[in-house]
């Protein structure tokens, strides 16, 4: 455990030293005060959470993703710095900097344009709202355990799934629904057999990772999983599996 968190922190280190030379780059071309500039990851890394390790779950340690966004003469005083809980897809990044960059929206890409997370000033205490939901899948490769390290998915093609999870995440709750994965067409048999997981977050403030999605609670909320089955659904059927 030692080594692999060594390893991890060193490797954070080495792309954070990377990050400020592109940084220093811009400063020394003068075209700093020029650039929009984000940083985020495509993925989480469990260092043991869970029993977990490395990035291959729905879990919401491994779907959240760091997402930071510098805009000149907007986030660089000392009173524009900000955190926001709203929620954000990666695929909300192209339109949402198309705005910030003063071009028109594009109009056949995935994602919203939430530059009003960043643009808008809130009162006090006022939440800012992003989407209402993000979504995320990951495919289990064997049957012994939906989140856990899947190895055995490294590499395999879509046509050696064995299920494929779902997952929802809005402001509170994290829903994630297993189904069986239909090989020869490379879709989930919607209609078939299904498992289900949902962790409260309430309270989560993106620390104690261990604290949270321990707890499955599908079982004592059937109204809500219902609900939240029927949203994934809806969504993920209109954009099935492509190879």
């Amino acid at each position: 455990m030692r080594n692999q968190r060594h390893a991890y922190y060193a490797a954070v280190s080495y792309v954070d030293e990377h990050i400020g030379k592109l940084l220093q780059v811009l400063s020394d071309e003068d075209v700093r005060d020029d650039t929009i500039v984000i940083f985020h990851a495509d993925h989480g890394y469990a260092l043991g959470e869970h029993g977990e390790w490395e990035k291959k779950s729905n879990m919401d340690l491994i779907v959240r993703v760091p997402l930071m966004i510098h805009v000149p003469n907007l986030t660089d005083t000392p009173s524009s710095p900000r955190k926001t809980d709203a929620l954000f897809d990666l695929v909300d990044v192209f339109p949402t900097l198309s705005t910030l960059a003063g071009l028109p929206a594009p109009a056949d890409v995935d994602g919203m344009d939430l530059s009003m997370l960043i643009t808008s000033r809130m009162a006090e205490g006022e939440k800012q709202q992003g989407r209402d939901t993000a979504y995320h899948q990951y495919p289990a490769c064997d049957t012994k355990s939906f989140n856990s390290t899947r190895s055995s998915c490294n590499g395999t093609p879509a046509k050696d799934f064995d299920y494929m999870g779902y997952s929802l995440r809005n402001t509170r709750w994290r829903y994630t629904c297993w189904y069986k994965w239909d090989k020869a067409n490379l879709k989930a048999i919607w209609d078939g057999e299904f498992a289900e997981e949902l962790y409260d977050h309430k309270g989560d403030n993106s620390t104690g990772f261990d604290r949270w999605d321990n707890a499955n609670v599908a079982r004592q909320h059937s109204t809500l999983t219902k609900e939240l089955k029927a949203q994934l659904e809806q969504f993920f059927q209109g954009s099935e599996f492509i190879k």
